[in-house]
């Protein structure tokens, strides 16, 4: 049945699983009742027959849970699955079969941030509150049916969102959202241009989903032509964005894309732990230590 994506609710456990008649679906598995015919339960039949829904980015937030998944009907939207009232389509952003295309759920605060495309704006910035009209798009930062393409959701504190999107000017590049002001021109902003022109600097790598912060600091690792990927700093402003430590003097790249997931989970007390290369070690293990603001391997 290939079950995973184990998610607890309370004490209901929720998690995908396959049967030969209704394809993956959504299960619960009730924690503090003895397992039967019942226990574990199929949630619905998403996708009805033995198709599959692809479900995506299992998210727990305000005692539901939340995901991204395709029922044939409406491609691939923002559902949610509730103990007490079950499950239901928060919003059909792209009306359609084509959906919304829907990807890394971030909870921040008390509102849920995600990238999704309604067919007008492209991939861009959207937030949700987990209600219908508290459902929409913050801002179109590729303008036109462009694509911004923005991830890894960071809370920076004080209502500010790091995040990396791209402006077809740019390229991918750190980007900065206050919550707590409306969208505007100015806001959300980018950054810094780490690597000038349309080129990406890629600071959250390509599969990354969030980036380490600690006390208003952040650490990025941006690929530059001047010194391929390494590990910066960033206080969130162009001008206290820097150079940390060039791993691997000149161009050649000191950090390789072996970075992925939410590098908060590479994080153990005040350090954040990666891969690092140099011609003369190999690959090491390197730790960047918020507290001293220092990288040893």
């Amino acid at each position: 049945s290939d079950p995973q994506d184990f998610t607890m609710l309370g004490d209901i456990m929720y998690f995908t699983a396959y049967d030969a008649t209704t394809g993956s679906e959504i299960w619960t598995y009730d924690t503090n009742s003895p397992a039967s015919t019942s226990n574990p339960a199929q949630l619905a039949d998403l996708y009805p027959g033995v198709n599959s829904p692809s479900i995506y980015d299992f998210t727990e937030y305000q005692g539901s849970l939340y995901f991204a998944a395709d029922d044939s009907v409406y491609g691939k939207e923002l559902w949610k699955a509730n103990p007490t009232t079950g499950l239901t389509m928060v919003k059909n952003i792209r009306p359609g079969s084509p959906g919304s295309d829907i990807s890394y759920l971030t909870v921040i605060g008390d509102i849920m941030y995600f990238q999704a495309n309604d067919g007008t704006n492209g991939n861009e910035m959207w937030r949700s509150d987990g209600t219908t009209v508290g459902t929409y798009m913050v801002a179109n930062i590729n303008s036109g049916t462009g694509d911004s393409y923005p991830r890894c959701f960071t809370d920076f504190g004080d209502d500010k969102i790091l995040f990396t999107a791209n402006d077809a000017t740019h390229g991918n590049e750190l980007w900065m959202y206050n919550s707590s002001t409306p969208a505007s021109a100015t806001n959300p902003h980018m950054v810094i241009d780490l690597r000038s022109g349309s080129d990406s600097s890629l600071p959250c790598g390509y599969n990354g989903e969030g980036l380490a912060t600690k006390d208003g600091v952040a650490v990025i690792f941006p690929y530059t032509t001047n010194y391929g990927s390494e590990i910066w700093i960033t206080d969130g402003t162009s001008q206290g964005t820097y150079l940390h430590t060039d791993i691997r003097p000149g161009t050649d790249s000191g950090v390789y894309e072996s970075l992925c997931g939410d590098l908060e989970d590479f994080m153990f007390g005040d350090k954040l732990y990666f891969v690092g290369y140099t011609t003369t070690r190999g690959s090491e293990l390197y730790a960047y230590d918020f507290t001293d603001n220092t990288t040893t391997a």
